[in-house]
């Protein structure tokens, strides 16, 4: 999201897997991506002029709220909420109902909180 923002305008493919820091030789992996990102509400198909056919892709509202520069980001608090520290207990919960642990924080990783 990002990289298109900083561009200023909507970005065409080919910018975009250029741009990305990614493995080139994955670049056909990239619409099958957008697309999917396009139906979820993050980024939106946009004109890049009015004589051309071809499209780019832009920043929608909800994708605003997930840019590093915003001071309304919610970024910081989804890469906090989504931590690895965060998200093992999760995955503890069965093993903390049959143990003595107080929580499944404690469980996961061996201590409190």
């Amino acid at each position: 999201m990002d990289i298109i923002h900083k561009h200023g305008k909507p970005m065409i493919l080919a910018e975009l897997v250029e741009a990305l820091p990614m493995n080139k030789a994955k670049a056909q992996s990239v619409p099958h991506l957008m697309r999917i990102l396009i139906h979820l509400g993050f980024f939106m198909k946009a004109k890049i002029s009015k004589g051309e056919e071809e499209t780019g892709y832009w920043i929608t509202p909800t994708s605003r709220l997930l840019l590093k520069d915003e001071p309304l980001s919610v970024a910081p608090f989804l890469l906090a909420m989504l931590h690895p520290v965060l998200t093992e207990p999760w995955h503890h919960l069965s093993a903390w109902f049959e143990n003595e642990n107080s929580t499944p924080f404690d469980t996961a990783h061996g201590r409190m909180l």
